[in-house]
């Protein structure tokens, strides 16, 4: 089989396939991608068993129709030392040369029969499709996947569960000690679904999703689930488990509110935390009507620090503790001016949330306090 495409245009897609593809295998054809050539339609396709990653685009001039493995990372590092040109790649069906001409000349390299490409299962026939604005989830991702746990003891806690309900879309994401909820109401399901997206499609998605400004279709059963978006499809087999009932921690009464730049506040946070105690990592702050001051120390080491900034606070008078990496987490992540921290009592959960929100959206992030002892 044979067919002629711009470089740039083939090592943009085989970027984007490439993502799923682990560095290391258990099945050594993992390390391929599977071109299959069909009429001008070429599929690239990339997995790493558990996740599928496909593009599927238009090419000119074919000749022949198949499958081949092709070795993935070298194919990449041939077009990335090469300017922008015209391809043409002409792959013998008996003996799986790939030869690659372009202008100054060519390259030639091996492939591997296509029929040893693992096939992902097929969604079921009682699967369920959906169509929302890629943007959607783009926004609901970067909004909570930071705070998804990184310990594989709970690997339910690894991956954002993703809650469809009859009138809104909610991603949740948590590793117990701090938890993001993203809900969008404009987004009208008509049913409940919940499943758990595995840590790398959620970031695979955040990714891929950032420019998209088509639709996206997913198309999920109990099993697991495929986007669909533009030329590109990613199969993903989610993480088993119950999730646990995220709405139950959120507090619903913090009747005190504290007002701050966000900008000031994530700067103070990252200077306290340099001071901080190595391992609680503590941050106090010290609220009152107009002014919030942040302060650490690690007596170990007879370091501290100590800064005031400007406020809008109202409620009684606190002091409280916070981890100071988790504040740097939270307000890093959030968008936005301003922001309110949400209060009740030393002992009891945060809630920050950013002072100015998109129309039919809600972002909470709930964040653990730390106990003071002097």
């Amino acid at each position: 089989m044979k067919f002629n495409i711009s470089s740039k245009t083939l090592l943009s897609h085989l970027n984007a396939t490439f993502k799923v593809v682990n560095a290391k295998n258990l099945l050594s054809i993992l390390e391929n991608f599977l071109f299959i050539l069909k009429g001008n339609i070429l599929t690239v396709k990339g997995s790493d068993q558990e996740n599928n990653m496909q593009a599927t685009f238009e090419v000119t001039d074919s000749e022949g129709e198949g499958m081949v493995a092709v070795p993935a990372k070298r194919l990449i590092d041939i077009l990335k030392e090469m300017p922008d040109q015209g391809l043409c790649i002409d792959i013998n069906d008996e003996t799986l040369n790939i030869n690659v001409t372009f202008s100054q000349g060519q390259f030639d390299f091996m492939g591997l029969p296509g029929s040893e490409y693992p096939e992902p299962k097929a969604r079921t026939e009682d699967a369920v499709k959906f169509v929302m604005p890629a943007q959607v989830m783009y926004a609901g991702l970067m909004s909570s996947t930071y705070a998804a746990s990184t310990e594989s003891i709970r690997p339910i806690m690894t991956g954002v569960c993703v809650d469809f309900k009859n009138e809104s879309l909610v991603l949740v994401a948590s590793d117990t000690h701090k938890l993001v909820k993203y809900e969008n109401s404009a987004i009208k399901p008509g049913f409940e679904r919940r499943f758990v997206l595995p840590p790398k499609a959620a970031q695979l998605l955040r990714s891929l999703l950032e420019k998209e400004e088509g639709d996206l279709e997913i198309e999920m059963d109990e099993r697991g689930a495929t986007f669909r978006w533009n030329v590109y499809e990613l199969s993903c087999v989610f993480v088993t488990g119950n999730y646990p009932p995220y709405d139950r921690v959120i507090p619903r009464e913090n009747p005190f509110t504290l007002e701050v730049d966000r900008g000031d506040f994530l700067a103070a946070s990252r200077r306290m935390l340099l001071m901080a105690n190595t391992g609680s990592k503590l941050v106090r702050l010290k609220i009152n009507a107009d002014e919030l001051e942040m302060s650490s120390r690690d007596v170990d080491y007879a370091r501290s620090g100590f800064e005031k900034m400007n406020c809008n606070y109202q409620g009684n008078p606190m002091t409280i503790g916070f981890n100071g990496e988790y504040l740097v987490d939270v307000v890093s992540n959030m968008p936005g001016d301003s922001l309110f921290v949400q209060l009740s009592d030393p002992s009891r959960p945060a809630l920050f949330v950013p002072a100015e929100q998109k129309e039919d959206v809600s972002v909470v992030v709930l964040v653990m306090t730390l106990q003071i002892l002097d």
